[in-house]
């Protein structure tokens, strides 16, 4: 059954371990990435050990599974020095937070730390994807299939019995045949040249290389 409410302390642990080890590969993380992240490896977790590592209740929210609580537990390790936040602009001038922790120096007892294992697997396969392909990756899952099939937003995800996470390699192949299928050769709107269009086409194009290669 799923918990009612983040465990901070659990929560804390995960965001601070999962940014030490981003740092340690040297894995460029945001604001949104860490929220996916740690999604994928309570999947993981709850896959391989049946239970959750986070601490996080996961929710259906804007831009897929999220907590609120995330904020609280970002500022608090913020406040005690632990991680920096630094607000920028994405490739298309929105605000983004990059999240920042000094390199993971691991001990004997993390030795018997799962979760930790846990997340250095899902670093090790998904830490390199974009925001947006990991949140497109996060609705692919069956809590996220089951919450959009039940047509209803905010409500708690239920990691209980979750299928393993979908194969990334499917789903980038998917967006790249996307992004090579393009239409340049669509024909010009009434009254618009075709040597207007050509500029804007090549801006496009790049514009989703962007959003695949970041």
């Amino acid at each position: 059954m799923a918990l009612l409410r983040t465990d901070a302390s659990l929560a804390s642990k995960a965001m601070k371990t999962l940014l030490g080890l981003a740092s340690t590969r040297q894995q460029r993380m945001t604001r949104m990435k860490v929220a996916k992240l740690l999604y994928l490896t309570d999947l993981r977790s709850v896959e391989h050990v049946g239970v959750l590592g986070s601490g996080v209740v996961w929710q259906w929210r804007e831009h897929g599974p999220f907590s609120d609580d995330l904020y609280s537990v970002e500022n608090a390790l913020r406040a005690a020095g632990d991680i920096s936040v630094e607000p920028t602009l994405n490739a298309y001038g929105n605000p983004e937070y990059r999240l920042f922790a000094p390199p993971l120096i691991r001990n004997s007892s993390d030795q018997a730390d799962r979760f930790l294992e846990h997340l250095d697997a899902v670093l090790a396969e998904y830490g390199d994807l974009s925001p947006t392909h990991l949140k497109n990756l996060t609705y692919e899952t069956a809590p996220m299939q089951e919450a959009q099939a039940d047509g209803q937003r905010n409500v708690i995800l239920d990691l209980g019995d979750t299928p393993p996470v979908p194969d990334a390699t499917a789903t980038l192949r998917r967006f790249q045949r996307m992004l090579n299928s393009h239409v340049d050769e669509e024909p010009a709107p009434r009254g618009c040249s075709e040597e207007i269009l050509i500029p804007l086409r090549a801006a496009r194009a790049r514009a989703n290389r962007i959003l695949l290669d970041d």
